[in-house]
């Protein structure tokens, strides 16, 4: 349901949404018949069951021949290369750091040809444009938590600790991956909160700043589900 007020008000400030949603007036030209008002425009699986919506980035590839979307900035990299080395002191050499005879480097038996790289493309519910100017784009992302409020600001449970510790790795890698090229200015949990009043301008209101950054915010449920059900009714 987030998704659709986000794509009704700030659809041309998403950079990237793990959504595959219909939205009326919506034309997708990736996508045939029943599925041409859903905004997903990049499988994520290979039957293309599965979509996520991103658009395209300020940044090129690295043969410069297209600019990437915004999805492909947000990932991470394992080197599954071993790299031990163990090194001693040469007295002979001015105590010079050499690679120690009886613990040969994993590198060295390996020959090292080429980097064994997996990686893996993250998905956060939402990022948005929060700022652009004179050629900088400012990010913004979040990322829905259907779960109360306390197991992020008070945990009262083995359970709820794990999840909170959890759910915050998982946060700060997504700013991490884009830091590398954009500055982040906001990092949310957005949760919702019930409202007695439905007030169109009062989508949120933040609860809590957490010692690592992360906003936790109280989105106004019954304003973003009146808003999902004008889409689907």
């Amino acid at each position: 349901m987030c998704n659709t007020y986000f794509f009704k008000h700030h659809k041309d400030n998403i950079c990237c949404a793990d959504t595959d949603i219909k939205l009326n007036g919506h034309v997708n030209d990736k996508r045939k018949e029943d599925d041409i008002n859903r905004v997903g425009n990049f499988p994520i699986n290979k039957d293309k069951e599965k979509w996520l919506y991103s658009g395209e980035s300020d940044i090129d590839d690295e043969n410069k021949q297209r600019k990437l979307q915004w999805h492909e900035l947000i990932v991470i990299e394992f080197d599954k290369n071993l790299s031990r080395e163990v090194l001693k002191k040469d007295k002979r050499n001015g105590n010079k750091s050499v690679r120690h005879q009886y613990f040969p480097s994993r590198l060295y038996e390996q020959g090292f040809q080429s980097r064994l790289v997996m990686s893996r493309f993250l998905r956060p519910d939402l990022v948005l444009k929060s700022n652009q100017s004179n050629g900088n784009i400012e990010l913004e992302i979040i990322d829905y938590k259907d779960v109360p409020l306390d197991v992020y600001i008070n945990p009262s449970s083995a359970k709820d600790y794990k999840k909170r510790q959890k759910d915050i790795i998982k946060q700060l890698t997504y700013e991490l991956s884009l830091q590398q090229k954009h500055k982040v200015s906001h990092n949310k949990f957005f949760i919702p909160y019930y409202y007695k009043t439905i007030d169109p301008n009062n989508l949120e209101e933040v609860e809590i700043i957490l010692p690592n950054g992360i906003s936790i915010f109280k989105a106004n449920f019954f304003y973003i589900q009146n808003q999902y059900l004008q889409e689907n009714l």
